[in-house]
């Protein structure tokens, strides 16, 4: 949208999808990232991607959002009810839009039963760690030892434990 860039003045890579928001797609993990484009006053209309967040969630085995991504799953009403957290530069903005989410401002990353929230790109590393450590099948002092050392490198907020991989 030009409006929110009028002078031009960033790059990057373009991206050429092979869906759009109208198709019916087989997902195991819907992640909605953040950034700029989450900013975008088209993200919650008719058709757009809060619709098909809402749509895709309750199919997928896991959701995770990324920094202010959380906003357009919270418009979208999948988090309601949920703890989850965001980017803590844009929380003023954000939690606003998910009234019904219960917002966890000190967490870096948030697991409430199958959804996970994180706080921004860097909480994103650790937090592809940590859900494979509590969804993979593995001896329960292994999974203990992975766990105690995600805590110790992250700040995690944990609500709900995950369901186990199927």
């Amino acid at each position: 949208m030009p409006e929110m860039n009028p002078a031009n003045a960033s790059f990057w890579p373009v991206l050429v999808p092979d869906a759009t928001f109208a198709d019916d797609l087989d997902l195991d993990v819907l992640i909605v990232p953040g950034g700029i484009g989450m900013r975008n006053p088209n993200i919650t209309r008719k058709g757009g991607a809060a619709d098909f967040i809402a749509r895709t969630v309750p199919k997928v085995q896991y959701l995770w959002t990324i920094c202010t991504g959380a906003g357009i799953a919270a418009q979208a009403g999948v988090l309601d009810g949920k703890h989850a957290t965001t980017n803590k530069a844009a929380w003023g903005d954000i939690t606003p839009l998910g009234p019904k989410v219960l917002w966890v401002s000190p967490a870096r990353w948030v697991v409430d039963g199958n959804v996970w929230t994180s706080s921004g790109v860097s909480c994103l590393t650790a937090s592809h760690l940590c859900p494979c450590v509590l969804c993979l099948p593995c001896t329960p002092f292994y999974q203990a030892c992975l766990w105690f050392a995600c805590k110790r490198l992250t700040r995690i907020w944990l609500v709900r434990s995950p369901p186990r991989l199927t």
